[in-house]
């Protein structure tokens, strides 16, 4: 089985003893410096460093060899400073010598490397394209600090380029300044970009000791810890790029490996991903096979009787007398630490420690909530909606008081929806009342500009005289007083007679 993919801690701005001298410093002996960069990373288990001197190569060339020998994987490089004077770090393959390094130096409008500091003749875009014609990878450097590319300002044409896939910022996103914040999370539109960049932490080694510090490397997810795959998980930033500072504080559960030994499965030996691991192939493939080996090792037959009858004459058939699973495991349950689960066919499983000694421990005491299920019992579930949520409920907890705080936001939330459509029903009354309002103004202007108003003006009078009569007639009438039985109103000469 091929390797599964793992998290890599890569230092990607490591710099030659020579950097001190930069710094204004004086620097230290060329090999006590390597020596202490090996033991820093050694003691950070750092597997991965990309060397970054200004401007230059070979004074890389000695720590290189040094870290390569010790079983350090080294990506060759340099830091420059494009025409815009935005700082950049390039990396390319460890199968490239300093030679070829050299060249493309050259190529990248660096040919003079005496100082390490002077910018190129190209463009970051230009410098860009060149890199990537060499097979090589760079990063923006510093981003928010002095010749990054968003402190320069202005540089919005770079940060938005496809180019641009990754950017080092000095610590946590949580901690990043607020004038870039915004910038950072994209939601700043001048600098959208159309996919974030990854982000990453690599400061500038400037003595070992620096190599300690969370934000002096990232980590990085690989199957391999080649350049080929280093590049490949900028494509994926999300789910193959860390900070340190993003590093879980608890230790989640996973199996890493399975061994057998003996019967009709001997010398399988499978690695896991502690993330996800997927087993694919044709019918046939041993795809079932695998998952009951590892359900006989923790010992967790199926539930159903007749699942369970053919599951034992499945492990009966495929191990076989004298056979042995080896499952290695990481638990949550007892902060992170490792364990081996043996068993042997027909016997109890057994807990063994890394180092061979048995533990009290059950398969309980170390995987309390490890669920299994046959494609069989994944059927029957994906078909039943009460083992559905019986099944989420376990995987995904949320405790009654959540619960009862998402019940009560979704009763505002229609509420809320309610009070807005008769919002909204008013406004639609108010804009027709509005839009008649304006027809009746413009039949008045036409009236008035058309002297309308003046002819009209006694049948005004008139109108206003007939409402006021049938007022009182309407009053009259309900009166309780006897003397008004009987009472015409004579509108011809506007008056009221009682008889």
């Amino acid at each position: 089985m091929g390797e599964m993919a793992s998290f890599y801690k890569c230092a990607l701005q490591v710099n030659s003893f020579t950097y001190a001298k930069y710094r204004g410093k004086k620097p230290d002996e060329e090999e006590h410096y390597n020596q202490n960069i090996l033991k820093h990373c050694l003691d950070n288990d750092i597997k991965i460093v990309g060397l970054a001197d200004h401007g230059s190569v070979t004074s890389s060339e000695s720590l290189r060899e040094y870290l390569s020998e010790h079983g350090i994987v080294v990506f060759p490089g340099f830091e420059i400073s494009t025409a815009e004077k935005i700082h950049i770090v390039c990396l390319f393959s460890d199968e490239l010598d300093f030679v070829k390094l050299n060249q493309i130096l050259g190529d990248l409008g660096l040919s003079q490397t005496s100082n390490g500091t002077e910018p190129s003749e190209l463009s970051c875009l230009e410098i860009a394209e060149k890199i990537e014609k060499h097979g090589g990878f760079w990063y923006a450097a510093h981003i928010t600090n002095d010749n990054g590319i968003l402190k320069i300002h202005q540089m919005q044409h770079i940060w938005k380029s496809d180019k641009l896939v990754a950017a080092q910022i000095p610590g946590g996103l949580d901690e990043i300044d607020p004038d870039y914040k915004n910038i950072i999370n994209n939601t700043d539109k001048i600098y959208f970009r159309n996919r974030k960049p990854a982000y990453i932490n690599a400061s500038d080694i400037e003595s070992p000791e620096d190599l300690d510090k969370d934000n002096a490397s990232v980590l990085i997810k690989m199957s391999s810890p080649t350049f080929d795959n280093f590049r490949m998980a900028f494509k994926d930033p999300e789910s193959r790029i860390r900070l340190n500072s993003e590093r879980e504080n608890s230790y989640q559960s996973s199996f890493q490996s399975i061994s057998v030994l003996g019967g009709y499965l001997d010398g399988l030996s499978v690695n896991f991903s502690e993330n996800l691991a997927t087993i694919i192939g044709g019918r046939g493939t041993g795809k079932s096979t695998l998952i009951s080996a590892i359900r006989y090792a923790l010992d967790m037959e199926p539930a159903d009787k007749d699942e369970a009858k053919y599951f034992r004459k499945m492990i009966e058939h495929n191990l076989g007398g004298g056979s042995v699973i080896t499952l290695k495991i990481k638990s949550n349950a007892q902060h992170g630490q490792e364990f081996i689960i043996r068993r042997r066919f027909k016997n109890t499983p057994v807990i063994l420690t890394l180092d061979e000694v048995v533990s009290s421990f059950k398969v309980k005491d170390i995987l309390p909530t490890v669920e299994i299920y046959g494609q069989n019992e994944i059927t029957e579930i994906a078909e039943d909606k009460d083992l559905i949520r019986e099944v989420t409920s376990r995987l995904i907890s949320i405790d009654e008081s959540t619960m009862e705080e998402l019940r009560m936001a979704h009763d505002e939330i229609i509420k809320n929806g309610n009070e807005i459509s008769e919002i909204e029903e008013k406004i639609e009354k108010t804009q027709q009342d509005i839009e008649e309002l304006q027809k009746s103004e413009e039949n008045l202007k036409f009236y008035e500009d058309t002297g309308m108003k003046e002819k009209l003006a006694p049948f005004e009078k008139l109108s206003r005289e007939e409402a006021q009569f049938a007022t009182l007639a309407n009053i009259v009438k309900n009166s309780p007083n006897p003397e008004f039985n009987e009472i015409q109103i004579d509108k011809k000469y506007s008056g009221i007679g009682v008889i």
